[in-house]
């Protein structure tokens, strides 16, 4: 049993609490302030100290500095998503547990229990494995965020400030920004349920994963490595390029939980050298597009950067003598074979179940055109999928400006005047436009 010093301005917090730490056997004393909080301590010693952060006479960081100094006691925090820098602050402080409202019997319980060391400790890796990160901008919603958020603060401590549902308002987050808060986190099985990846995060699946952790964090490592050394285009706007690789990276993170996915990350890789750089650069640059277009949703931005990622899956079968070759030395056979690939890809992706319909169809649709002569069914405009049209621009991008069998390599501005003799007839005019404001001649993301 623990004698538990509860310090709330609210009463119905205050009672809560109590009831929750009632049953769980321990003992509770209450403070409506922190002023309060400071004369009961002088006089009483306690096992547990939880505190709000705004109450009046004396706030949440004042008291804990004050414990500290005096009367030295674990300290849980209940914090909101207006209050993360005083909780980033109060965690330097040293603060045990921190908790959003509205907490849970099983948020605190869980907490004593780690307190008393009657929990296991996870690694930092582990710990690390179950969030992914997401810029802060894009949790904001004029009808709430969709998903949980947390903060990281230390090595093994991500922090929930905002539930499902709660409301973030832009002066908060352009405040954060300022401050130099430029993400926060989600636990990757909220984010798959978002963006519509079947993830199947449960314990069963984790544990028949024949792919250990160890192998996918390094491949992780040298694929963000890979998109930094492969995919940066002189002329590009440097925010815009690093917002999308980040957005790439969380896209990747949550994917490779898959043993499947994975597995065919693996293969695209093995293929050819440069195939699985222009896979990652088609990626990056097909988010660059749609968000400049207005695509902000997170399930957008994750299609596109998934279809991107697996635009050319299907070349994987074949051999690596015709995709080297330039499609005017191609037979008319190997010119066949190559166009094959689309009707391929969407053959390999309906296997995976964690792959959506509408990745599959963007990736099948990414080399048809606006005149109705692409391939692999010459449709008109009007009935390619939307994002199809955008992976095909950063397609026809990444063909020209990025290092492969096929070209040496151009700056952005290169590149577009190039589409523009070539294929300007032939791309959607929006995603064109897109593309071309992205350029910044003298700039890089470097």
């Amino acid at each position: 049993m623990l004698r538990v010093l509860v310090v709330d301005d609210e009463p119905g917090i205050r009672a809560a609490l109590e009831a929750i730490l009632h049953q769980g056997g321990h003992k509770v004393v209450q403070a409506e302030n922190g002023r309060r909080a400071q004369e009961v301590l002088s006089t009483e010693s306690f096992d547990l100290v939880i505190t709000d952060l705004q109450m009046p006479e004396m706030d949440g960081l004042a008291l804990i500095k004050w414990i500290n100094a005096h009367k030295p006691a674990p300290i849980f925090l209940l914090t909101a998503f207006t209050q993360i820098l005083e909780t980033q602050k109060a965690y330097e402080l040293g603060v045990n547990e921190f908790f959003s409202k509205p907490f849970s019997f099983s948020m605190i319980t869980e907490a004593i229990q780690k307190l008393q060391g009657g929990a296991p400790e996870l690694s930092a890796e582990e710990i690390d494995a179950l969030y992914c990160r997401i810029p802060i901008e894009d949790f904001v919603s004029s009808t709430g965020i969709q998903i949980s958020v947390y903060i990281k603060l230390g090595e093994k401590k991500y922090v929930r400030v905002a539930h499902k549902g709660d409301e973030i308002p832009d002066e908060r987050v352009d405040a954060y920004k300022a401050k130099g808060l430029a993400y926060l986190y989600a636990k990757k099985e909220d984010f798959s349920r978002l963006v519509g990846f079947n993830l199947h995060l449960s314990e069963h699946v984790k544990k028949s994963s024949k792919i250990s952790n160890e192998k996918k964090l390094a491949f992780l490592r040298y694929t963000a490595e890979l998109v930094l050394e492969s995919t940066v285009v002189n002329g590009i706007q440097s925010r815009a390029f690093h917002q999308a690789v980040d957005c790439l990276n969380t896209c990747l993170s949550v994917i490779s939980e898959s043993d499947n996915v994975f597995g065919m990350l693996e293969i695209l890789n093995g293929h050819s050298d440069w195939l699985y750089a222009h896979s990652l650069g088609v990626s990056v640059y097909s988010v660059m597009i749609g968000r400049k277009m207005g695509f902000s949703g997170q399930s957008t931005l994750f299609k596109l950067a998934m279809s991107g990622l697996f635009h050319d899956i299907g070349q994987k079968e074949l051999e690596k003598e015709i995709l080297t070759k330039g499609r005017v030395f191609q037979s008319i056979d190997e010119r066949r074979q190559m166009e094959s690939h689309a009707a391929r890809s969407r053959e390999i992706l309906r296997e995976l179940q964690e792959i959506s319909d509408d990745i599959v169809q963007i990736v099948y649709e990414h080399h048809e055109d606006c005149t109705g002569r692409g391939y692999p069914r010459q449709v008109p405009s009007e009935k390619i999928h939307p994002l199809a049209k955008v992976v095909a621009i950063a397609d026809r991008f990444c063909y020209l400006a990025l290092v492969s069998p096929h070209s040496a390599g151009c700056d952005a501005t290169e590149a577009v005047r190039q589409m523009v003799v070539h294929h300007s007839g032939e791309v959607d005019r929006n995603a064109f436009n897109a593309l071309k404001s992205l350029c910044a001649p003298g700039g890089s993301p470097t």
